[in-house]
């Protein structure tokens, strides 16, 4: 598959990217590089044995991700790009809402414009808040306790609104600690 690795050479991303090339994916990253290093690049490459086709752009430009579609075909994307501090979300609520929400929105514009609907989101366990007991259970109620948590559930209720809205989108959401 062609697959658009949004966050690639974050933590998890880089991570994926390399499972992902070893059962032998073609793989794009799209980072901006807020939450990650250009090193990571030369890492991948090390490891897989190919230099990763990498796009700087950042999901909060609407032109770039929808140029990027234009110019590139993907069977599906995986979308691990967010700002991921909860403290700092504490202290900075607009920026998150800003960028995990908003980039959120102009990918999947981009996706449904292009004809892609095959997408991997990664949410979190925060959407949970303080569970009452663990191991927490995929069914337990949904509360957020801080707006990295809400910018997660916010994302995974406009994705099923999507889904709802458009039957061909097939999603799964992850949620992990």
């Amino acid at each position: 598959m062609r697959i658009l690795l949004c966050g690639g050479a974050g933590y998890i991303g880089a991570h994926t990217y390399v499972e992902l090339v070893a059962r032998g994916h073609r793989v794009h990253i799209a980072d901006n590089f807020s939450n990650s290093s250009p090193r990571v690049l030369g890492r991948l490459e090390r490891i897989t044995g190919q230099p990763p086709v990498c796009h700087t752009l950042d999901l909060r430009d609407r032109a770039a991700i929808h140029a990027l579609f234009d110019t590139h075909a993907y069977d599906a994307v995986v979308h691990f790009a967010a700002l991921k501090s909860v403290g700092e979300s504490c202290e900075r609520p607009l920026d998150y809402f800003e960028n995990n929400i908003g980039g959120t929105i102009h990918l999947l514009q981009a996706m449904r414009d292009a004809g892609v609907r095959r997408l991997v989101f990664s949410s979190s366990a925060t959407v949970y808040g303080d569970p009452e007991r663990v191991p927490i259970h995929e069914e337990a109620p949904l509360r957020v306790t801080n707006p990295y948590g809400r910018t997660k559930l916010v994302m995974e209720e406009l994705i099923g609104d999507l889904c709802r809205a458009d039957p061909d989108f097939q999603v799964v959401n992850l949620r992990y600690f």
